[in-house]
C-alpha cells in the first residue's frame, strides 16, 4: 500500500494491538489510525478501504491473548450481536468506546449508551 511501509505499520502496532486494528479497520474507525505517528486521516481512510475486505472477520474478533482469554473489545462485539446488533454496528460502537473501559463488560454497558445517542 503506498505510504504505508513497516516504519509506519510497527508504529501503529505499538499504539494499538492487532486486534485493535482489525476492528478499527472493519468498523470503518479512521480515528483509531489518526493518533498513530505517520497516519493522517485520508492515509487512515485508505488503510481501512484497502484492508477491510482482507481481514477475517472472525479471526478479527475473536483474537485471543497470551492467556487464551478473549480480548475485551472482541469478548464485547460478540456479546452486542448476541445481542441482535449487526457485527459492523457492535464494531464501530465498540471501536468508539474502548479508550473509556478496560473490561467486556464495561465496554458494552458503555456502546450500548453511545448506540443509543
Amino acid at each position: 500500500m503506498s505510504g504505508v511501509g513497516p516504519k509506519v505499520a510497527l508504529s501503529a502496532l505499538s499504539v494499538m494491538t492487532a486486534g485493535e486494528a482489525a476492528v478499527a479497520i472493519i468498523a470503518g474507525d479512521a480515528r483509531a489510525f489518526t493518533g498513530v505517528p505517520g497516519i493522517g486521516q485520508k492515509t487512515a481512510q485508505r488503510i481501512i478501504l484497502e484492508l477491510r475486505e482482507k481481514i477475517d472477520n472472525r479471526e478479527a474478533f475473536f483474537t485471543c491473548g497470551a492467556a487464551g482469554a478473549a480480548e475485551p473489545a472482541s469478548e464485547a462485539v460478540s456479546a452486542l450481536c448476541a445481542l441482535g446488533y449487526a457485527r459492523a454496528e457492535a464494531a464501530g460502537a465498540v471501536s468508539a468506546v474502548r479508550k473509556l473501559a478496560d473490561t467486556a463488560e464495561e465496554l458494552i454497558v458503555h456502546a450500548l449508551k453511545h448506540m443509543g445517542k
